[in-house]
């Protein structure tokens, strides 16, 4: 079992499965198409789907404008916003709007589209790096989690015993043995300016590490307030860096009155609001304020920013590959007078039957764009091996599931490589998400394309031809030429 894909499924049972927010298009020309949402603001209109574009619903009914609507996402919920430039409105529930919450089996309507808001459990491009946050910590001998990388746990205050060469070295004498004595070193405070008329304590000590603030009982920051969550956010300093991070996906966190999406610095003086009451202000020691401060030269703290910031940027680095899975010719496949429901039906089946062969080579489909997902796996014999599946269980498929009178055929390109994935966003911003689409546009019908990377990657060579020369960062592309069976890359 993969690391990143047990850290996931591990998790204790206490926290609720992740939800993943889809469209499905029910009506119009792209009746069947469904769009994962990814990031916090999403542009539907009309256009041409492309390959790894995360932050635009493409729909090619001309009811719509190229700018119809935005979809909005933060700590408080989802949305939907109409844009007062587009020809037709938009719809919720019947309801014309202009701004409106958006909740899962809403229906939204632009001309002729209809489209269902929906949600699966699962991980998409935003939950990889929390997947891999989770994986690093875990132990690869007992595969627990290695909470001693979390930083200092409060709780554990006793002293350790002191040992027998501590006590010969002193010459025997208990009274010259050094006594261990844990202590927090606190850096600040958190003051309350209002919203706690009632709390039995008027402000609390902010720790280096990390400071927990909310109603909960494992909190360093404890508020008796039910409109805050019981981890609400985190103070946690990091070097030379004091940063608070929002915990609650039910109520936000706000900086100075903005809303928070995501960690951000703070500073001396600075005012936390939890929910829509409780407000603290933030008062550091002197030390901490000045700890920016000193006498080096403009190049030289640049030089340190810039080392700080590559060491936040290799934090988002996932290794890996990817799949691209695209459906041929999807609109001919939903023509010919098919009805609107079969076309659904046929392509959420389609979606489990990749989504089923991905899970048994332990990866995971991120993203659905239109009629094409992007699959992601930790190794490239997973991918391989998935793609290879996908291929050869294809017309056992279009027997027994698809209801469609058009067979469905696919383009398959896999790419290996690091990633850089945005936490707060929820995309990839290397080539690599990019370069799998692309890949796959170099396949004929029905078969897989990967590049020269992937193949590399492999524990053995597998049978395999050059179908394009060397374009791009991604090398010669090579056809896999027989399904392959687990027992290929076996010793």
């Amino acid at each position: 079992m993969s690391t990143w894909l047990n850290a996931w499924r591990n998790r204790d049972s206490h926290e609720a499965a992740g939800l993943v927010m889809e469209l499905m298009v029910l009506r119009g020309a792209d009746a069947g198409n469904q769009f994962t949402l990814e990031g916090p603001r999403v542009l539907v209109g009309r256009g041409q789907p492309v390959s790894g574009q995360t932050n635009v619903v493409r729909l090619e009914d001309k009811s719509i404008s190229r700018k119809q609507a935005w979809i909005c996402r933060d700590s408080t919920g989802t949305s939907i916003e109409h844009i007062e430039v587009a020809a037709n409105p938009t719809l919720v529930n019947g309801v014309e709007i202009s701004r409106t919450r958006l909740a899962v089996g809403d229906q939204i309507e632009m001309g002729r589209v209809v489209i269902e808001v929906r949600a699966r459990p699962g991980i998409n491009l935003r939950g990889l790096t929390e997947i891999m946050e989770d994986a690093a910590r875990e132990s690869p001998i007992t595969g627990e989690l290695n909470l001693a990388s979390e930083g200092p746990n409060f709780e554990e205050t006793t002293p350790r015993p002191i040992a027998s060469e501590d006590y010969e070295r002193s010459g025997g004498v208990s009274g010259e043995v050094t006594a261990v004595r844990p202590m927090d070193v606190q850096i600040g405070e958190l003051v309350i300016v209002r919203g706690l008329d009632s709390a039995d304590e008027s402000s609390f000590p902010i720790f280096m590490g990390t400071t927990r603030i909310g109603r909960g009982d494992e909190v360093e920051v404890h508020i008796a307030e039910l409109g805050v969550s019981r981890l609400h956010a985190e103070i946690e300093m990091n070097g030379r860096s004091i940063r608070l991070s929002p915990k609650s996906e039910t109520n936000p966190t706000l900086l100075n009155g903005f809303p928070l999406h995501g960690g951000v610095e703070i500073s001396h003086g600075d005012e936390i609001q939890l929910a829509d009451r409780v407000v603290l202000e933030v008062r550091l020691a002197a030390a901490a304020r000045l700890r920016g401060d000193d006498s080096r030269s403009g190049l030289s703290r640049r030089m340190e920013n810039k080392i700080d910031l590559d060491r936040e940027i290799e934090e988002f680095n996932v290794m890996g590959s990817f799949l691209d899975v695209d459906v041929v010719a999807s609109r001919a496949l939903k023509g010919g007078g098919e009805k609107a429901e079969y076309i659904i039906v046929s392509f959420e089946r389609f979606r489990a039957y990749v989504s089923g062969i991905c899970e048994e080579c332990e990866g995971q489909v991120l993203n659905s764009n239109g009629d094409e997902l992007m699959c992601f796996f930790e190794e490239a014999t997973a991918a391989i091996l998935a793609g290879s599946a996908i291929l050869e269980r294809l017309a056992d498929f279009n027997r027994d599931q698809n209801l469609l009178g058009k067979d469905f055929v696919f383009r398959l390109g896999a790419h290996t490589g690091v990633s850089l994935v945005d936490l707060d966003a929820g995309i990839a911003y290397s080539q690599v998400l990019d370069t799998a689409g692309h890949i796959q546009k170099n396949a004929e019908p029905n078969t897989l394309v990967m590049s020269q990377r992937t193949l590399d990657s492999l524990p053995k060579p597998i049978p395999a031809s050059v179908v394009a020369e060397a374009t791009s960062d991604a090398g010669p592309l090579y056809r896999l030429d027989e399904f392959l069976s687990k027992s290929a890359f076996d010793d």
